[in-house]
């Protein structure tokens, strides 16, 4: 069978940037592309890319109302059918709905599907049609998805999806940068997966090690460090303590490229981890620490 490493894709990256991060050369982005069958333009957060290529446009040709399963619609050059997704658009893309298409009356225009929609949608509002997505050959990866990297492991090549690789990185209630609980709605908001790590990473560099009475083997040295950020000692210094104390988690397996920069009284530090049992390289970026 073969071995892969693994990279996870982190907001705003590039196929290019990937390929010189991972394999040295931002001209193998084709390699990557190749292996990982992407198709343009292969990193999006736009869920309309994630739909594949668009079939047909329409309109709705009544209100379709929240909590509904079917929808009327008119205006379609080719005419939907079960299987195939159908898109409400919005005027930002963060805003459309996707649902799957269940069943057509092409007489009355009426088409079921699932999930319920979640939005009202007014009638004229556009619609349109893609793929069957058992159909889709090549795939759009979102920020936080797995890119399989060429390269042997010393671990067999594995399948993990989204959800999986969330539920190995953990959930947690979600902190603002002054460690104040942060609300979505009237719940306590949290992060999950990758930021929820990056946010357990953040916390471990910013708590002095010993300091919790309970958990003695956490946190990090580098706080009580700061006092030496003019000195070009406390750059190497702190480089060591970073990856010492990363390490600690029981997920990472690796720290390398470390990068620490002082602005300031802020010193802001990026560095790549590798995640255990997956060869899964994950970029983590601006973790802050502030001198008292």
């Amino acid at each position: 069978m073969p071995k892969y490493r693994y990279y996870a894709v982190s907001q705003g990256e590039t196929l290019q940037q990937i390929a010189r991060v991972a394999l040295g050369n931002a001209e193998d982005w084709v390699v990557l592309a190749t292996l990982n069958n992407l198709r343009y333009p292969y990193i999006s957060e736009d869920p309309r890319d994630l739909l594949g290529h668009p079939q047909s446009e329409g309109r709705l040709a009544l209100d379709a109302i929240a909590g509904s399963s079917f929808a009327f619609v008119e205006g379609f050059d080719n005419p939907p059918k079960a299987g195939q997704m159908l898109y409400f658009v919005s005027p930002t893309a963060a805003g459309g709905e996707a649902v799957r298409i269940t069943s057509v009356e092409v007489s009355t225009g009426m088409i079921q599907f699932e999930p319920e929609i979640k939005n009202n949608w007014l009638q004229g509002n556009p619609v349109v049609i893609y793929p069957d997505p058992a159909d889709l050959k090549t795939t759009v990866l979102r920020p936080g998805d797995l890119l399989k990297l060429p390269g042997e492991s010393n671990i067999q090549d594995f399948t993990l999806d989204r959800q999986e690789w969330e539920t190995l990185l953990g959930e947690d209630i979600a902190l603002d940068e002054n460690g104040q609980l942060l609300f979505d709605g009237g719940d306590l908001a949290t992060y999950n997966g990758v930021d929820n790590l990056v946010q357990q990473l953040q916390h471990r560099l910013a708590t002095s090690y010993g300091e919790l009475p309970y958990h003695k083997d956490y946190g990090s040295e580098l706080p009580d460090a700061l006092g030496e950020t003019a000195s070009p000692y406390f750059i190497l210094l702190a480089k060591a303590l970073v990856r010492e104390s990363l390490l600690r988690d029981p997920r990472i397996s690796d720290v390398t490229n470390i990068s620490v920069q002082v602005d300031g009284d802020t010193v802001l530090i990026d560095c790549f981890v590798e995640v255990s049992n997956t060869k899964t390289l994950l970029k983590v970026t601006n973790l802050v620490l502030r001198v008292a």
